[in-house]
């Protein structure tokens, strides 16, 4: 996913290497076959969360997973990161966001749904 990004010129390899340090340091999976990965230090200018959807899901570290959220929030906007993983949290955990994206994993149908998330 991270060389995704730096192939698209959304995060640099430094930035690659964060995730997978923060990775080491304390996986990301937050149950519900949710695993959320980001960057330690971002030097990203742009904004983005990459979604990957696996066919079936695998064992992360503890927890099964089938959606990953790779969060990266540009340096300029870091102040938003909590907020962002915050509503993306409730949206899978309370707003049955993974049920919707596997039911329907389309761009369209996640960037609808998650936006409706910062309405309520």
């Amino acid at each position: 996913m991270t060389e995704s990004l730096e192939n698209l010129g959304l995060m640099d390899e430094e930035s690659s290497l964060s995730v997978m340090e923060r990775e080491k340091a304390s996986p990301t999976e937050i149950g519900n076959l949710v695993a959320i990965p980001h960057p330690l230090t971002n030097n990203a200018a742009i904004s983005s969360i990459s979604v990957l959807i696996l066919d079936r899901p695998i064992l992360w570290v503890e927890h099964q997973v089938q959606v990953v959220f790779l969060l990266s929030i540009a340096r300029s906007e870091f102040y938003l990161w909590e907020t962002i993983f915050i509503r993306l949290f409730k949206w899978i955990s309370r707003q049955n966001g993974v049920k919707k994206i596997l039911d329907n994993p389309t761009y369209d149908d996640f960037i609808k749904n998650f936006k409706r998330s910062f309405d309520n």
